[in-house]
C-alpha cells in the first residue's frame, strides 16, 4: 500500500501513529484544561445534542494527509454513520480498502495485505464519538480548544483523557443548521490528516448488514 495514501481515516477511529520514512516530531506536550466559557458550554452542549440526536447519515469524503516532508496524499469514498457505535468508510476504486465498526469493534482491512486488524471501539477515541450519550465533560476526552474561524462555523479541539499526548482531533461543525463537515487528526508523529464531507444527508435507511466485517478472503479460503 502507498503509505502516502494510506487510509488515514482511521487515525479518526483508531488514533493510531501513521508511519513515516524520516524522524517524526512528537505533539508537544499536552496543556493544561482551558477554561471552557459559558459560550463555549453552550456551544458543546450543542454539539452533544446534535450527535446524540443524530438519525443515520451518509455523506461523501475527501481526505487529504499532509506528511513531514510536506507531501500530500487525497483519496476520496464513501462514508456512512449509524450511531451509537456504527461506521462504514469505503474507500473509491482502484482502493479496495475499507473500514467498519460494528458497535463493539473496529475492524480495518488492507487489501494489498489481505489482512485485517481489529481494536475495540472503547479502546479508541471512536469510543468517545459513537457512544449513545455523547458527552465532552466526561471521562473521555479533555476539551483543548473551541474556536469559531468564521461566523458559520464552529471547531473544537479535543485529546484523549487517558492517553493526552497521543495527538488531538478537531471536529469542523455547521453551526446553522448544527451539522457535522469534517474532522482534522494531528497524530503523534506530527502528521496531520484533514476529512471534509460533502453531499451529506440524514436519516438514511441501512442495513445491519453494511456495518458487519466479512473478510473478502472467507469465501476464496473456503472454495480451495
Amino acid at each position: 500500500m502507498n503509505m502516502l495514501l494510506r487510509p488515514a481515516l482511521v487515525a479518526l477511529l483508531v488514533f493510531s501513529a501513521l508511519p513515516v520514512a524520516q524522524a517524526a516530531t512528537p505533539v508537544d506536550d499536552a496543556p493544561a484544561p482551558i477554561t471552557i466559557s459559558e459560550q463555549d458550554q453552550r456551544d458543546l452542549k450543542r454539539i452533544e445534542d446534535y450527535f446524540n440526536g443524530l438519525k443515520p447519515l451518509a455523506a461523501r469524503f475527501t481526505q487529504r494527509a499532509t506528511q513531514l516532508d510536506g507531501s500530500v496524499g487525497e483519496v476520496t469514498g464513501n462514508f456512512k454513520l449509524w450511531r451509537p457505535g456504527r461506521v462504514h468508510i469505503q474507500y473509491d476504486a482502484p482502493s479496495k480498502d475499507f473500514i467498519i465498526a460494528d458497535g463493539t469493534n473496529i475492524y480495518q482491512w488492507d487489501d494489498a495485505m489481505k489482512q485485517q486488524s481489529q481494536t475495540g471501539i472503547d479502546d479508541t477515541l471512536a469510543g468517545f464519538l459513537l457512544k449513545r450519550n455523547l458527552n465532552f465533560s466526561g471521562d473521555d476526552v479533555t476539551v483543548a480548544k473551541v474556536s469559531h474561524p468564521n461566523p458559520t462555523q464552529m471547531e473544537v479541539t479535543v485529546r484523549s483523557a487517558k492517553d493526552p499526548q497521543a495527538g488531538e482531533m478537531t471536529l469542523v461543525m455547521q453551526e446553522v443548521p448544527m451539522q457535522i463537515l469534517g474532522w482534522r487528526v494531528l497524530d503523534a508523529q506530527g502528521v496531520t490528516t484533514e476529512v471534509m464531507l460533502s453531499d451529506i444527508k440524514t436519516d438514511q435507511n441501512f442495513r445491519r448488514s453494511e456495518f458487519t466485517f466479512r473478510s473478502p478472503t472467507f469465501g476464496n479460503n473456503r472454495n480451495r
